[in-house]
């Protein structure tokens, strides 16, 4: 299963990409709005998956750009691997891509990260997951 994840407005998201075509934009009609960045276009870029499962990103035209790694996205869509990172305006995405058959331990090191990434604490979370269990009671 191939997702984004990203920042916007303090709070952690992840979106999978289930979708034959995503957008990202200020748009209300986009998958992805991303309405309070004045360096976003309306459509900004689109992701779009390819038959083999991967995925490309195609910026349209936005007046500010799409950067994939720090390399402004030229005419031709750019083909998205495990951890690029993708800019559109101020917000930073991250490409990932897992294994389709993902164990407990896996899943549960991503929500980890997940966690980490909202800015929780190793210690808050590790106690949220593994509840001390009390003899007696």
């Amino acid at each position: 299963m191939a997702y984004i994840e990203y920042m916007y407005e303090g709070r952690h998201h992840r979106l999978n990409l289930e979708l034959a075509i995503v957008t990202i934009g200020r748009s209300v009609d986009c998958t992805v709005q991303i309405e309070n960045d004045p360096e976003t276009s309306r459509i900004h870029c689109t992701i779009l998956q390819t038959l083999s499962g991967g995925h490309l990103l195609r910026d349209e035209n936005a007046s500010n750009g799409t950067y994939v790694n720090g390399v402004r996205v030229a005419d031709e869509p750019v083909e998205l691997a495990e951890g690029d990172e993708i800019r559109v305006g101020r917000v930073h995405f991250t490409y990932r891509r897992e294994p389709e058959e993902m164990g407990r331990t896996a899943m549960l090191f991503s929500e980890v990260e997940g966690r980490m990434r909202e800015g929780a604490g190793f210690h808050t979370i590790f106690t949220e997951i593994v509840k001390p269990t009390r003899k007696g009671k």
